[in-house]
């Protein structure tokens, strides 16, 4: 079948809808209410990842790599965060 790439989009882009969603979240609601949040968050982009494999239009590589990449640029953002705030130094 044609149409497998690396790395998968839908992977990437779940992951990454679902990190910013939970970094917001985390910062506005109460603690319990945003670990329960997080977790339905992760678990639906894990989902999306497990359905693309499941479906047979990506490899488990490609998910993997999706989720790799979104984390790693979820990371970036949160390094450079207290910078893009006009706050170096400061979180």
């Amino acid at each position: 079948s044609s149409g497998y790439a690396f790395p998968s989009g839908h992977a990437t882009t779940s992951v990454l809808a679902a990190g910013i969603l939970a970094w917001g979240i985390a910062r506005r609601a109460r603690p319990a209410l945003a670990r329960t949040w997080c977790a339905v968050l992760a678990l639906w982009a894990a989902g999306v990842g497990l359905t693309r494999i499941y479906l047979g239009v990506h490899w488990p590589g490609d998910v993997l790599g999706g989720w790799f990449l979104a984390a790693g640029l979820l990371a970036l953002a949160l390094l450079l965060e207290p910078f893009a705030l006009g706050r170096p130094g400061r979180s």
